[in-house]
């Protein structure tokens, strides 16, 4: 992949759990600067504040990472323009997400900070930082100042007015559950010049379609007791208002289902349709392939007859 440099540095603001990794390995695989996973607690990694290389900002074409605003508003003073993008993602889906794919104890206990799984002397206090600055508010926090949760020093309502204009000046705010479109979106738009073979984009693409009930239904929210989805529901309240302010002024209408029967019976009528149409397309091409098979057969029949003759 070539990612040709413009004046604009391309930034793509990171927000875990929202298939973004996949995104970059289809659409803009060298990105200049790709950071550890976010419970790899590096001096100088994501979501602490960074630290930028003047020289790698001069010269990068783009740069991927979980970046928060205020690490942001520090590479403007750099002086080069930027054209900043993110995807985001229901705050409750992602939180129970990232609970899946790297907790720690049970979803009781990873979500209740007061828990001992934060006591324990060896780790708690390194799994609290990490855990604390995701799974509390982290989309805000990381849109509206930081989100490390050590280095939040505004307040709540200040974060959140942050965000919200924060996305408000992003040069595309995509969405998971739309993730296909959107990601043509970003590939044909912010990577246009892109050199990268079309296969990639394509696959990712594809199976975003494929994948859509993964998409769309809430299934992480079916995997835990109510309680714990309180506690989740609880310490996310500012995400989940900044969500759907930038669903409505983005004007992405889809709906998330609470089961895959559910998003079934929904799309009931569209797969029936789809299934007809394709039924229809096979039955199509094996009566040309018959008919072909039927006109070189009587074809060869003549041809011996002729022979014979």
């Amino acid at each position: 992949t070539l990612i040709p440099r413009h004046e604009e540095l391309i930034v793509f603001q990171h927000l875990p759990r929202t298939a973004g990794d996949s995104m970059r390995t289809h659409a803009f695989h060298n990105v200049s600067i790709d950071f550890t996973p976010l419970w790899e607690s590096w001096k100088s990694s994501p979501p602490k504040p960074y630290e930028w290389d003047p020289d790698v900002i001069h010269k990068a074409a783009a740069i991927k990472g979980y970046w928060s605003k205020n690490d942001i508003d520090n590479l403007r003073s750099f002086g080069r323009p930027l054209k900043v993008f993110t995807v985001l993602r229901h705050p409750i889906e992602r939180a129970l997400s990232f609970y899946d794919f790297a907790g720690h104890g049970t979803a009781e206990e990873f979500f209740d900070f007061e828990s001992e799984l934060f006591k324990n002397p060896e780790n708690g206090e390194r799994m609290y930082e990490h855990i604390a600055s995701f799974a509390n508010n982290g989309m805000t926090w990381q849109f509206g100042g930081q989100m490390h949760v050590y280095h939040r020093n505004i307040s709540e309502a200040e974060a959140l007015e942050r965000a919200k204009r924060e996305l408000d000046s992003m040069e595309f705010v995509g969405f998971y559950e739309n993730l296909g479109a959107d990601f043509w979106h970003i590939h044909k738009t912010i990577f246009a010049d892109t050199q990268v073979p079309l296969v990639y984009p394509l696959a990712f693409y594809l199976g975003s379609v494929i994948g859509l009930p993964r998409l769309r239904v809430a299934k992480y929210s079916k995997m835990v007791d109510q309680e714990t989805l309180k506690k989740v529901l609880h310490t996310n309240q500012l995400d989940l208002e900044l969500y759907q302010y930038a669903r409505k002024k983005f004007n992405q209408n889809y709906n998330l289902y609470d089961n895959y029967v559910a998003f079934t019976l929904h799309y009931l009528p569209m797969i029936t349709l789809a299934g007809l149409l394709l039924s229809g397309l096979l039955l199509f091409l094996v009566w040309c392939c018959c008919r072909c098979c039927k006109k070189n057969h009587c074809r060869t029949l003549n041809n011996n007859n002729k022979n014979i003759i």
